[in-house]
């Protein structure tokens, strides 16, 4: 399972939501943790090799219609960085960091919840990496971008589909 919730029966009623540590949980910071690592060597990278004067925005073709500073690669490994970071960690709280268009009360959707944003965190991860890769003029396929975004929009609707559907069963049936 992805996490051992428990006193999930009925948040409203003012009960605690306690996730515990697990191997798959474990498993997704790892590989975030990665990723974070290969998001700061390569902006890094980028920033010493690039001009002064670095693209901060693509319009839908993938055509650069603005530019800025290159600390701009290190705001957005910052960025990246802190949203992954929160991802991860909204999973330890779930029912206050995660917030989805309905009621969760089960085990089973709590643990799937979690598996959601632990998901996501990594997808987070990736797209920052090719942001920081587009703005430091190393790779400009804005199809990728678009792609990585649909599959976070992909993740969060199958996801929720499959929390919504759990919302009758007992137990920590994930």
């Amino acid at each position: 399972h992805c996490a051992k919730a428990e006193g999930s029966e009925n948040i409203k009623k003012g009960n605690k939501m306690k996730v515990n540590r697990t191997k798959e949980g474990t498993m997704f910071e790892i590989v975030c943790g990665v990723l974070i690592l290969v998001m700061w060597i390569v902006a890094f990278v980028l920033y010493k090799n690039s001009p002064d004067i670095v693209p901060t925005h693509f319009n839908a073709a993938g055509n650069v219609d603005a530019t800025g500073d290159k600390i701009t690669i290190i705001v957005m490994a910052i960025v990246g960085t802190f949203v992954t970071m929160f991802a991860l960690l909204a999973a330890y709280k779930p029912d206050k960091a995660i917030n989805i268009p309905f009621t969760v009360s089960k085990t089973a959707q709590y643990i799937k919840m979690i598996r959601m944003v632990r998901v996501i965190a990594v997808e987070i991860a990736v797209l920052f990496i090719v942001v920081i890769l587009m703005i430091g003029e190393k790779f400009n396929h804005v199809w990728l971008l678009y792609s990585i975004v649909g599959i976070v929009l992909l993740t969060t609707i199958v996801y929720c589909v499959k929390i919504y559907r759990l919302k009758d069963v007992e137990g920590p049936e994930a």
